[in-house]
């Protein structure tokens, strides 16, 4: 009885396992310049895109007007000040989306992008 209960409880733990790496892969997306720069995209596919952009250091070295011409002039604010792009990517994800996200870029002293994260406000 023990036995069949350890691995029913197994089977379980890896179909729940296996349920999350499908749910995070099916949710992962590349970053796509013509889909970032429409208008009529979704923060959340958005956001997914930027996860690739950082993840994948595609920005690394580009200089800004690169990065300008790749992602579209981004808008004013007054968050990440130390930053010199900063781009809003739409509601903070999770249960509670009580902040903001936001693709922040910081040039180094040669004019290129030593440092590309997500951020919160």
């Amino acid at each position: 009885m023990k036995t069949s209960r350890r691995m029913l409880l197994a089977l379980l733990a890896l179909l729940l396992l296996a349920g999350c790496v499908t749910w995070l892969v099916s949710h992962r997306k590349s970053f796509d310049p013509a889909v970032w720069r429409n208008r009529a995209t979704s923060d959340s596919v958005r956001l997914q895109m930027a996860d690739d952009l950082v993840r994948n250091h595609k920005l690394k070295g580009l200089t800004k007007v690169e990065v300008v011409t790749l992602l579209g002039q981004p808008p004013q604010t007054p968050y990440f000040k130390a930053y010199d792009l900063v781009y809003y990517l739409g509601p903070e994800r999770g249960f509670m989306s009580i902040d903001s996200e936001w693709l922040i870029v910081k040039l180094g002293a040669d004019g290129r992008v030593a440092e590309a994260k997500i951020g919160r406000d």
